[in-house]
């Protein structure tokens, strides 16, 4: 066993990039929802970068709350995120969670970290394929596209590290349900934990080994 060569691969492999460039796109691997309105309005439909479908929840006063969960795929530095409705949710927030575990927003809202809140949302563009809303999570801010003017909206600056995504909505802006065309977002990934080794300790187990060699020949000689 050649001791060298495995410390160089497991320094050398120990840091994992899933997408190191600035403020790139995140291309997530899976949604979820509290509900759909049907097996054409599937959550994952927000997410196939196709502004011709969408995901929806069911319809009418049972819709309130909805909510639908983003699976980035990996740990990243949250820096945007915009999204494209098609029935507003008048009140809301976006959560963020690191656990892998995925936390469920039905039984545990509460291990989710909320870093936006928006109220008083109306009805925006329809498919327009511009984002009604951007958020930006480096600097704090909001931008309001769909020109029906939001009553307020808090962010938070700082871009958090993500793994999940959920935008939790308490009420609708229609009769309808909670519906959208696209939910993107941009970040930079955060790298895996770097296997941490002694090079000390590996000389010293070379160094032991010779000692033991030399006393081993030393004793076959005597």
């Amino acid at each position: 066993m050649n001791l060298g060569k495995i410390l160089f691969a497991t320094v050398s492999s120990g840091l994992i990039l899933i997408n190191s460039a600035m403020g790139a796109a995140i291309s997530a691997v899976g949604a979820t929802a509290s509900s759909s309105y049907s097996s054409g309005f599937l959550p994952t439909n927000a997410i196939d970068s196709n502004n011709g479908s969408r995901w929806s929840s069911i319809v009418g006063p049972s819709s309130d709350p909805s909510w639908i969960m983003i699976d980035l795929g990996g740990l990243y530095s949250l820096e945007t995120v915009t999204i494209d409705w098609e029935r507003a949710s008048r009140d809301y927030t976006l959560r963020i969670s690191s656990d892998l575990s995925a936390p469920s927003p039905t039984t545990n809202l509460a291990a989710w970290t909320t870093i936006a809140t928006v109220t008083g949302q109306n009805e925006p563009n329809q498919g327009s394929g511009t984002p009604d809303e951007t958020f930006n999570f480096i600097n704090g801010t909001f931008t309001d596209n769909s020109g029906t003017g939001v009553t307020s909206a808090d962010v938070t600056s700082g871009a958090p590290s993500a793994r999940y995504l959920l935008l939790y909505g308490t009420s609708r802006s229609s009769i309808y349900g909670h519906s959208i065309y696209e939910i993107k977002s941009t970040g930079s990934a955060v790298p895996e934990p770097t296997t941490t080794v002694l090079v000390v300790l590996a000389t010293a187990w070379a160094t032991t080994r010779r000692r033991n060699r030399t006393n081993d020949t030393t004793s076959t000689l005597c």
